[in-house]
C-alpha cells in the first residue's frame, strides 16, 4: 500500500512510510484505536501524541455505524471536541472506520492518515496505551457490565495523566496537579484507585 503526501500531491512507496511519519510527528495530530477490552465491550480511545493525553470516546458492545459517527461528531465539535482543523488523525484500516466516520472527520478539516496493513510500529502511541491499560489494569480484575468497564477506564485515564510516571518523558507526570515549585513538604503517603489496583505516592501538605 502507499501513503499520500498531501503537500506534493503524489503517492509514496512503502519505503517512505517512516519518513512520512517522522514529518507528521512534528505537527499536532491524534491517534485513534478501537480495542476489545472486556468480553464483548469495545472501547474507543483518542490520544494526543504531542502531549500523550488520552480521551476515552465511549464504550459499547455494538460499534455500529451510528455509534462511530456520533463519536466522530463529539471529538470534532467546537465546544468540547479536541480535534480541530489542521490536525491529523491517525487510524488503521479497521472496517469500523466507515464512510460516515470519514466524511465527518474530513468535513471538520482534520486530515486522516490511514496506516498501511500490518504496521503496528506506525501506531506506536496507541499500541503502547493499549498495552499499558491491559497490563496495569484490565488484566488484573474481573469486570461485570459496561458501567464497571467505563468507570475502570476513566479511573485509569486519571491515573495515567496525573499520577503515573512515564519513562518516555523522563519519569515525570504528564499533567501534575501541583506545580514543581510548590510541592508539599509533608510525609509521603500511598494513594490508591480502584481498591488498590492502581497505586501512587505523593507528599501531604505540611
Amino acid at each position: 500500500m502507499c501513503l499520500v503526501d498531501r503537500r506534493r500531491g503524489r503517492h509514496q512507496g512503502s519505503e517512505d512510510h517512516w519518513e512520512a511519519m517522522r514529518t507528521l510527528s512534528s505537527r499536532p495530530f491524534c491517534s485513534r484505536d478501537d480495542r476489545q477490552v472486556s468480553l464483548k465491550d469495545l472501547s474507543a480511545a483518542y490520544g494526543d501524541t504531542t502531549r500523550r493525553q488520552v480521551s476515552v470516546a465511549g464504550v459499547t458492545p455494538h460499534p455500529d455505524e451510528a455509534w462511530m459517527a456520533q463519536g466522530a461528531r463529539n471529538v470534532t465539535m467546537a465546544a468540547w471536541g479536541f480535534l480541530s482543523p489542521g490536525q491529523y488523525l491517525i487510524h488503521d484500516r479497521d472496517t469500523k472506520f466507515c464512510t460516515v466516520f470519514h466524511q465527518i472527520i474530513d468535513e471538520a478539516g482534520v486530515a486522516r492518515v490511514v496506516l498501511p496493513p500490518r504496521s503496528p510500529n506506525l501506531h506506536a502511541y496507541a499500541e503502547r496505551w493499549v498495552r499499558s491499560i491491559k497490563e496495569e489494569c484490565l488484566a488484573r480484575g474481573i469486570l461485570f457490565g459496561e458501567a464497571a468497564l467505563s468507570r475502570t477506564l476513566q479511573e485509569y485515564v486519571e491515573h495515567y495523566h496525573h499520577e503515573r510516571n512515564h519513562q518516555g518523558t523522563g519519569h515525570v507526570l504528564l499533567m501534575p496537579t501541583v506545580s514543581r515549585g510548590t510541592e508539599p513538604a509533608g510525609p509521603i503517603r500511598c494513594r490508591e484507585r480502584l481498591g488498590g489496583l492502581l497505586k501512587y505516592y505523593e507528599r501531604e501538605a505540611a
